[in-house]
């Protein structure tokens, strides 16, 4: 299965190009407010991704990059983690910092920060 449900929330084990245009939707809806975009992603559980999705996200970040102030991705896999890399090289020359992380520590240490300013 793609996906299963928990008390609180969807976890997503496969990302694939329906579920990014939703993402993409969502999100532009969202940066539409003229706020930046501080992302804090939690792909821990996220074993793959279509090629087709992690474009779709990349380009979207590229395209709006003044709507992004951060994008932070915790990954659990190393598929995932090559590709939040890969996107994280293309947004850098942009200006947005995209990092990836398989460190939940790390992961919630970066909200944790952003949260008590």
């Amino acid at each position: 299965p793609h996906s299963y449900a928990q008390p609180d929330q969807v976890v997503v084990t496969h990302l694939d190009l329906d579920l990014a245009t939703q993402l993409r939707d969502a999100t532009l809806k969202f940066g539409a407010r003229g706020v930046p975009i501080l992302c804090m992603i939690d792909w821990e559980a996220m074993g793959k991704y279509d090629a087709a999705a992690r474009q779709i996200l990349t380009q979207m970040v590229l395209t709006n990059h003044r709507l992004f102030r951060e994008v932070h991705v915790l990954t659990g896999s190393t598929v995932v983690s090559v590709g939040v890399s890969t996107a994280g090289l293309a947004t850098s020359l942009v200006g947005v910092e995209l990092a990836g992380t398989t460190s939940r520590a790390e992961f919630m240490s970066k909200l944790a920060a952003h949260q008590a300013r």
